[in-house]
């Protein structure tokens, strides 16, 4: 759900100005009174973004994020984390870039919209109508003056305005029923797909092959410089077998009480009694009875603090109190494994072998186009238990019973062209092809074709259609627009003013 919300929050691009500046009245917290008086933040295209813009926009990204820590005030770190600085330069471009726009269009609204704006707003208004004294005592509390207030309403109305305009493209119905046409005409089927280079680890190499390549001394020394290339790959590092107790340190229980706890049970604990007692008091879920064990684990595998701590034990011995940010810890280390390294006579057969390979790579496409005949086989004869075993050996991607529609023209990395999908559409039920070239093999069963008659509604799922490609084909002329207008705006000197801001 977390990747989620970030994924979402990804796309916020323009909020409204005024909608930025009503959460600035209704939230506190980062943004501090000061800022309404402060110098301008920059400018995009002649337009001043000021200071008040500026924290409105932190404010809105602060609380966005917020709302992924239960609410919790985000930290120095997570707002590095989060690129919150690098957020708000990007939509405050964006909106100075879209005011631009509105202003080359002469986009430019009466007064008389501007007040009707303003009184249309609910912040303003006691029983459904717009009060003047609510008004004038909501902007002095925020240190707002009437006429800033109302040049603010007027830029998010040119905004809006080019928004409505820009971000929805015209569409044609007859377009929109083609590509409706398209994306509900196709078949379902079976389809591999795998790349041939992908196959060269199963390039066979005999023991035969390997003993009399290895009987010339240059190309032991071929197989030596790989040893020595890739030592790294036969060391096995240090390892140790060990329980712990862990007593949590959290909002709940204080460092103090935490310390207290862990050394009455380091005074009534050893080896013997260990597991009972983690058993009985570690606040670790995983160790719960479980004796506290951890198994086996190497260097990088837990925090600093508790790694350099297990692996300078001797064996048998109970640690004192260890802190680490989860709180303290009792450990026991049950066993130790020195680290090695495979001597060059344990691997050279594998070097060899893998040596071997290599110089074979040139029959991949060979072996490729035997597995593919095998899959084919197997979809001929209905035989899918095969075509899962080979699956399994050869690992390469496998789609079964997908929709490839006339639109997309793929089924997640199975790529076809308008050629062959045509080709596709006229096969009959159950029948097998397989495309081969230099670099891949698909293979494809058709089960079964669908069309847009078999959809119900079709009207209405075409104007859906055209609906959607409207909204689609705007927003990308939007972006586009948003690209080449701020060419020439210098986005990394703004991050870097913007990360000296102290609120």
């Amino acid at each position: 759900m977390k990747e989620q919300t970030q994924k979402n929050f990804s796309y916020y691009i323009v909020t409204g100005l005024i909608s930025l500046i009503i959460l600035g009245f209704l939230f506190t917290g980062y943004q501090g009174s000061q800022m309404a008086t402060q110098s301008d933040f920059g400018k995009v295209k002649g337009n001043k973004i000021s200071m008040r813009e500026f924290a409105n926009t932190f404010n809105y990204q602060i609380q966005n994020f917020s709302q992924l820590f239960g609410g919790k005030s985000l930290n120095s770190k997570q707002i590095e984390q989060f690129k919150i600085y690098e957020r708000v330069v990007d939509s405050l471009v964006d909106q100075k870039l879209i005011l631009s726009i509105g202003q080359d269009l002469n986009i430019y609204p009466s007064k008389e919209e501007v007040s009707a704006t303003i009184k249309e707003q609910p912040y303003f208004q006691r029983e459904n109508k717009f009060d003047v004294n609510l008004y004038k005592a909501l902007l002095k509390r925020n240190r707002f003056a009437p006429s800033e207030y109302e040049d603010f309403t007027r830029q998010d109305i040119i905004t809006k305005a080019v928004q409505e305009n820009l971000n929805v493209a015209p569409v044609s119905i007859a377009f929109a029923k083609e590509s409706f046409e398209m994306k509900n005409e196709g078949i379902e089927a079976y389809i591999v797909q795998y790349q041939n280079s992908s196959l060269k680890r199963h390039l066979e190499v005999s023991k035969k092959e390997i003993t009399d390549f290895l009987k010339d001394e240059k190309n032991v020394a071929i197989v030596k410089a790989m040893y020595e290339r890739e030592k790294t790959s036969f060391q096995t590092g240090a390892q140790v077998k060990a329980k712990h107790i862990l007593v949590k340190t959290d909002e709940k229980v204080s460092d103090a009480d935490a310390r207290k706890k862990i050394e009455k049970i380091k005074s009534e604990i050893n080896a013997n009694n260990f597991a009972d007692l983690a058993n009985k008091y570690t606040e670790d879920p995983s160790g719960k009875g479980k004796g506290g064990d951890l198994g086996w684990f190497g260097i990088g595998a837990m925090v600093p603090e508790f790694e350099s701590v297990a692996f300078s034990l001797n064996k048998g011995e109970v640690s004192s109190p260890v802190k680490t940010k989860f709180g303290y810890h009792l450990i026991l280390l049950e066993d130790k494994k020195e680290g090695t390294t495979k001597e060059f006579n344990m691997v050279k057969n594998d070097l060899a072998e893998k040596h071997l390979r290599e110089q074979k790579s040139g029959n991949v496409k060979e072996l490729a186009e035997k597995v593919a005949k095998q899959i084919s086989d197997a979809f001929k004869k209905s035989d899918y238990k095969k075509v899962d075993e080979l699956q399994k050996k050869y690992s390469f991607s496998y789609y079964q019973k997908r929709k490839l529609d006339g639109f997309s023209l793929n089924v997640s990395a199975a790529e076809f062209t308008r050629s062959e999908f045509d080709e596709l559409m006229k096969l009959n039920k159950n029948e097998v092809v397989t495309y081969s070239n230099d670099k891949e093999q698909r293979i494809v069963k058709k089960l079964s074709m669908f069309s847009p008659k078999d959809v119900e509604n079709t009207e209405t799922e075409v104007k859906n259609e055209q609906q959607q490609l409207s909204d689609t084909l705007g927003k990308s002329n939007m972006a586009n627009a948003l690209k080449v207008l701020g060419e020439d705006v210098n986005k990394q000197e703004l991050y870097q003013l913007a990360k000296q801001i102290r609120f």
